[in-house]
């Protein structure tokens, strides 16, 4: 039988916590419309396990809401989506892996990514990683 009484109380309100954290993200990564998010973060222990400054435009960005051509264009704010590179729509992925106007920024994030992984990395090893 488990004694309750033995147990430090702060360690089970964070265990409560983290169980209804860890459920509100499965229930919300199970949507079709956190396909991008689940890219960035698959589960929630890895979200929570990073150090890592959650800008609005990071959010934003992992969460497929950033100010891209593609995303204006879903919502009829825009009539195409191509990028001002001209080489593809303007999504997430052509940005960190396509755009030649980012190509100098891509090469300073891809060898240190080479240090210890394969390039092209997947967006959860950008995120934990780099």
């Amino acid at each position: 039988m488990i004694s309750y009484n033995k147990i430090p109380e702060g360690t089970l309100i964070s265990e409560i916590e983290e169980e209804s954290i860890q459920k509100r993200w499965k229930e919300r990564t199970e949507c079709m419309k956190a396909t991008i998010t689940k890219q960035f973060f698959p589960n929630v222990q890895d979200w929570l396990k990073m150090k890592i400054n959650l800008t609005p435009n990071f959010t934003a960005m992992m969460r497929g809401h950033g100010k891209t051509r593609a995303y204006f264009q879903h919502f009829k704010r825009m009539e195409q989506a191509t990028c001002s590179c001209n080489s593809g729509d303007q999504t997430i992925d052509h940005l960190l892996y396509q755009c030649t106007l980012l190509h100098t920024l891509r090469e300073f994030l891809r060898n240190n990514v080479l240090k210890t992984g394969n390039w092209p990395a997947n967006k959860q090893h950008l995120t934990t990683k780099h």
